[in-house]
């Protein structure tokens, strides 16, 4: 039997910068999607959440739908075996959208800016088209934000964000 924990949010996780918690909003918010994702487990799978602690069995082994720390702190509290995973900078590494465009993924023409020069230079370049830009990490259309034209204070003050982040994809 496999444990799972459903962790829909390890992208802020990954971009956290220390010990990562749920709020109980975003879990409220979440709900709706892990219950959705059931059908996926296969038979025989159940959630953590779903088991009463004294119910699980010794063979009982751990799956995630990411093995951040946090989800492999909940199996590892419940006696779980913990299943093989990368570390957390493997797994952010792997999950940032750097490594996504290193690999040929993004639109025609996407760059990934790391710093303020290369983000002008884009910028100026860009002319009147409209750009997506994408935060490091990021899921659900969220971390983006189109740009047109002139950019506001706003615009400006995300784009500075986003580079002290780790940096921004940006697709014409």
């Amino acid at each position: 039997m496999r444990v799972w924990v459903l962790n829909l949010d390890a992208e802020f996780e990954l971009a956290s910068a220390g010990p990562y918690q749920t709020r109980q909003a975003l879990a409220r918010t979440l709900q709706p999607f892990i219950e959705r994702a059931r059908v996926l487990l296969a038979p025989g799978d159940t959630l953590l959440d779903d088991v009463a602690p004294l119910a699980l069995s010794t063979t009982a082994q751990g799956a995630c739908w990411c093995p951040t720390p946090s989800a492999l702190r909940r199996l590892s509290r419940a006696g779980i075996t913990l299943p093989h995973s990368p570390s957390l900078s493997v797994l952010q590494h792997v999950n940032q959208r750097s490594f996504y465009l290193g690999l040929g993924g993004g639109a025609p023409g996407a760059s990934y800016f790391e710093d303020e020069a290369s983000l002008s230079a884009a910028l100026t370049a860009r002319g009147s088209a409209t750009w997506l830009f994408k935060r490091r990490f990021g899921f659900a259309g969220r971390g983006q934000r189109r740009l047109r034209r002139e950019l506001s204070a706003d615009d400006r003050r995300w784009l500075a964000d986003s580079l002290r982040q780790g940096g921004l994809l940006g697709e014409p």
